[in-house]
């Protein structure tokens, strides 16, 4: 695994993997207590390097880093391992941190590679800084 997170209320656990070389990363989300693992998911945009649950633990926010300078932030539903509309526009390469806000209203992403963050609103999907 290269990224580990646990949901607010500390009930999962998401664990996130794959190789730049490889077309995509996995994302696997655990119970903690039975140790069962629950729903799995592809990320298509390589080695998913940062998770982030949102506050009410329903969303997971992925960054990734493809091949060369590409990477992506992507929202999912825990619920169901499906991802939500489609990857945040203004994306930055690769992405090695993602974070909600504690109202879940906003996140961020960085780069440390390129010092670059930036910020959008959840609900709207706008990049806004």
């Amino acid at each position: 695994m290269k990224a580990v997170a646990f949901s607010p209320d500390g009930r999962l656990m998401a664990g996130g993997s794959g190789n730049v070389s490889d077309s995509g990363g996995t994302v696997r989300v655990w119970d903690v207590r039975s140790r069962k693992s629950g729903v799995s998911f592809s990320n298509p945009s390589g080695s998913v390097t940062s998770l982030a649950f949102s506050p009410d633990g329903r969303m997971l926010a992925t960054g990734s880093r493809g091949g060369g300078a590409t990477g992506s932030v992507r929202l999912w539903d825990v619920a169901t391992g499906k991802q939500v509309g489609t990857p945040l526009a203004g994306g930055i390469a690769p992405v090695t941190s993602v974070a909600f806000t504690p109202d879940g209203d906003f996140l961020a992403a960085s780069s440390a590679s390129t010092g670059s963050v930036r910020q959008w609103h959840v609900a709207t999907r706008q990049q806004i800084a």
